[in-house]
């Protein structure tokens, strides 16, 4: 666990940690939230707190952004990697070329 901006985070915590965070949060009158903006009123209960609407929107709307970036620049590389090797092609078709004669 660590603090960072007034929250608490885990990373996938496990069963025994997610009642240990459950128990904390009731204590300091906080709530424990998931990856999906969901809140744990136990282990195996949770639900949507519709304050969380809109954060959630925009974390969406931030990925969205960030997967359209990564794409463009995926694309940027595959058509390097393509032309670089049409150009190999071509430089080796044409030394094949010079062979013939």
């Amino acid at each position: 666990m660590w603090l960072e901006n007034g929250e608490l985070w885990a990373k996938t915590p496990g069963t025994d940690a997610l009642q240990l965070m459950i128990d904390l949060a009731d204590r300091l009158g906080a709530r424990v939230r998931g990856d999906e903006f969901e809140t744990y009123r136990s282990v195996d209960d949770s639900y949507f707190d519709s304050s969380d609407r809109a954060e959630k929107e925009q974390q969406e709307r931030a990925s969205a952004e960030l997967l359209k970036v990564e794409s463009r620049h995926q694309s940027r590389i595959r058509l390097f990697v393509v032309l670089f090797f049409a150009a190999l092609g071509a430089v080796a078709f044409l030394i094949g070329k010079m062979f013939e004669k």
